[in-house]
């Protein structure tokens, strides 16, 4: 009877060692940050020109803006931007290309508000508060003339991700004394995650661990980085599928999924109207590396049905023309997972769905310079949007090479250098004026729209002369530029 006993055991014993021997080891993405290098002169380029502005709108508004409210007809109202964290994340990843001034004043902005890293301050405190969308420092376009309070409570809690936006200032603004600073709160953001017993199942979360791992190793508190590891390591399998990462998702964040239409990969919360998107180039990285093949697998067949994702939904339920069964069958391909029923009737996108299929373009698909311009789009509110800022830093991101270095030893791995790198003397404003100012006058209004339509449906046309997407066509794209930008 023991021989039998003793060969199982062996068999156990050996089946434990094959686990550890081949347990994931996501040791780059834990601890290599993205460098951006060979970048040519971008002092004049227009895209850099409109960043800097963007960032500029937000640091002299005279105070932290208030949440963007957007309604999106039957999937209903949400706010955006309401965790300061999603601000301070966007601003430090913008920060490399801000001018020298700007950086200055943009430095002193962030400081001034890591605090909130760990506060959801800007949504009400208490149980029957709502956010009155007539009055603060507004981001829409227009006033809203009537207050239309959306149930934010319980409101949402501070994500573990918060870490990482702590890491990411430290890192872009070069100061060390940002990560002593907020150690301790830090420390206890970790504890409380690693106490809930969480996977790491979305790739927020994902972030919020490297960012621990980075700031204890910067810090030299280094008793819990193996725990980290390990649990980045072990816990991350959801992640190495793209369609258990979308169903986790809708699981997590789609409160009334026949009606909902979302994109969850970059969420720590949509609850109770409040959404808060984070997202880094390490997530990227990890996607396009780990899940090339599945994300692509879906999108070449979202992308062609859907042409003009980056201004509109498209199509009645996106593509399939599916309806509230929820058949989602395309070139043999079953998508119920990905789009959900589809039943949304509205032809709009939330500002997160088309920033996320931005960043798929960027990080998965490897999109060059000309082709991420080509799906820019304009921002979806007059000041403080976030989703646009950040496709504006991951477009100035493409002109360059991107690199990989190890925070301990300095080690690092470069990707192939843009094909042909781009000249920054090819952009074709030297000031940020809005996408449809054709003259370039510093307004949008009836002499641009009389240079639209003297030259519509031409294809002679470029951009600040009457293209506004460099699609090479002067259409109803086009005009619809010009309507979003009038007056400004």
């Amino acid at each position: 009877m023991k021989k039998p006993f003793i060969l199982t055991l062996a068999f156990l014993i050996f089946l434990s060692r094959a686990n550890i021997i081949y347990a994931a080891d996501y040791s780059p993405y834990i601890y290599e940050k993205q460098v951006v290098k060979n970048l040519p002169d971008l002092s004049t380029n227009a895209y850099k020109l409109k960043l800097e502005s963007e960032v500029q709108k937000i640091i002299t508004a005279g105070g932290r803006l208030d949440p963007l409210f957007q309604d999106q007809g039957i999937t209903g109202a949400k706010y955006y931007f309401g965790y300061p964290g999603e601000e301070l994340l966007n601003l430090c990843q913008a920060y490399p290309y801000l001018s020298s001034t700007l950086k200055t004043s943009t430095a002193t902005y962030i400081k001034g508000q890591l605090s909130q890293t760990f506060s959801t301050a800007y949504y009400p405190q208490t149980f029957g508060d709502n956010i009155d969308e007539t009055r603060g420092l507004r981001r829409e376009y227009y006033p809203i003339l009537k207050n239309l309070p959306l149930n934010v409570w319980p409101q949402t809690t501070v994500p573990v991700t918060g870490i990482y936006v702590i890491w990411s200032c430290a890192n872009a603004l070069n100061d060390s004394s940002i990560a002593t600073t907020y150690w301790s709160n830090v420390q206890s953001s970790y504890n409380s995650f690693a106490s809930s017993g969480s996977a790491v199942d979305t790739y927020p979360k994902l972030l919020g661990l490297i960012g621990y791992v980075r700031l204890a190793t910067l810090t030299n508190n280094t008793a819990n980085i193996a725990a980290a590891v390990d649990k980045i390591n072990n816990s991350s399998t959801v992640l190495t599928s793209f369609q258990n990462t979308i169903t986790t998702g809708k699981t997590n964040f789609e409160v009334t999924f026949n009606h909902e239409w979302s994109i969850p990969l970059f969420f720590t919360s949509r609850a109770n109207n409040q959404v808060v998107t984070l997202f880094g180039p390490e997530a990227g990285r990890f996607m396009g590396d780990i899940t090339s093949t599945q994300v692509k697998q879906v999108f070449d067949i979202i992308f062609p049905y859907m042409p003009d994702w980056y201004m509109y939904k498209g199509g009645y339920g996106g593509v399939g023309n599916a309806d509230a069964s929820g058949s989602h069958i395309v070139k043999g391909l079953e998508l119920n997972w990905f789009l959900g029923s589809g039943y949304s009737e509205n032809n709009m996108f939330s500002p997160d769905t088309s920033w996320t299929y931005y960043l798929i373009k960027a990080y998965v698909y490897k999109a060059n310079v000309s082709e991420l311009i080509k799906v820019l789009d304009v921002p979806y509110a007059r000041r403080g949007d976030l989703y646009y800022i950040g496709k504006l830093t991951t477009l100035l991101n493409a002109y360059g090479q991107t690199c990989w270095t190890d925070v301990r030893n300095g080690t690092e791995t470069c990707e192939a250098a843009p094909s042909v790198p781009p000249s920054a003397s090819s952009s074709p404003s030297p000031t940020p004026f809005k996408t449809s100012d054709f003259n370039q006058d510093g307004i949008v209004n009836e002499v641009d729209a009389e240079l639209l339509i003297s030259n519509w449906l031409l294809s002679t046309c470029t951009t600040f002369s009457c293209d506004t997407n460099q699609d090479s066509k002067n259409n109803s794209f086009d005009f619809s530029w010009i309507f979003k930008e009038w007056g400004n």
